[in-house]
């Protein structure tokens, strides 16, 4: 494995079992809140996951609970107070507010002949990701089956024709050409993420993790439990 991938990817593979070992031995787990309002954040704040928990590939959800996993491992020892963590939310509530987003699929021709003849094909069943491989001048979405990641009303990654037009749409939806810069796009709606305000027990555990990790020193990594659980690496 670390001749073909690479010492970096092996060693993410070892911490997986860390955390997973680690977190066991401790009895600390995610619920299934933490792990959804946490996820529904990161997809509508950022519309994509820091790569450096990048070890399931599109698994968000897979990502998140390992994070969350080996934040509440590093700062199981960190005593935060009730009245720390309402006064952060009160100083940050806006952080708590999402706008409705979506996750969208695109494909880009330059003209709109080529648009019309695409939307045709998808009218007769061909699916979206496979005309995007094809066809999409976006040849970084394309490989990805067109997947483009969230966006929001504020998004700036996309010509704001993107949102209007997904507003229009339900999921499972594909639009019908409509002019950007680079030519003609058509999108396909994956999920639709509504507009919440997250209340102070919906993000309490988050807000207290992160005062907590602010309080120790050193990077989040499982490697401080690779000697208690008897890691072994020979170079």
């Amino acid at each position: 494995m670390e001749q073909r991938f690479g010492q970096e990817v092996l060693s993410d593979m070892v911490n997986q079992e860390v955390i997973k070992q680690a977190a066991s031995e401790y009895g600390i787990s995610v619920s299934e809140e933490e792990l959804d309002t946490e996820l529904m954040m990161i997809k509508a704040k950022y519309g994509s996951y820091d790569e450096q928990y990048l070890w399931y590939g599109s698994d968000w959800e897979g990502q998140i609970e390992q994070k969350i996993l080996l934040e509440k491992l590093l700062v199981q020892s960190v005593e935060i107070s009730e009245s720390a963590v309402k006064e952060a939310y009160n100083a940050n509530e806006d952080l708590y507010k999402i706008g409705k987003t979506y996750h969208l699929s695109h494909i880009v021709v330059e003209d709109k002949k080529s648009a019309q003849a695409i939307y045709e094909q998808l009218q007769d069943g061909v699916a979206f990701g496979t005309l995007a491989l094809e066809q999409s001048t976006d040849t970084g979405s394309a490989y990805q089956a067109g997947d483009i990641g969230y966006i929001n009303k504020n998004q700036t990654r996309y010509s704001p024709s993107y949102y209007k037009q997904a507003g229009k749409l339900k999921e499972e939806e594909f639009s019908k050409p409509f002019k950007v810069e680079d030519g003609y796009a058509l999108i396909f709606v994956q999920e639709i993420i509504k507009a919440k305000t997250f209340a102070y027990e919906d993000v309490k555990s988050m807000i207290e993790r992160e005062l907590a990790l602010e309080e120790i020193d050193g990077a989040i990594t499982a490697s401080y439990f690779w000697d208690e659980l008897g890691v072994k690496w020979n170079y």
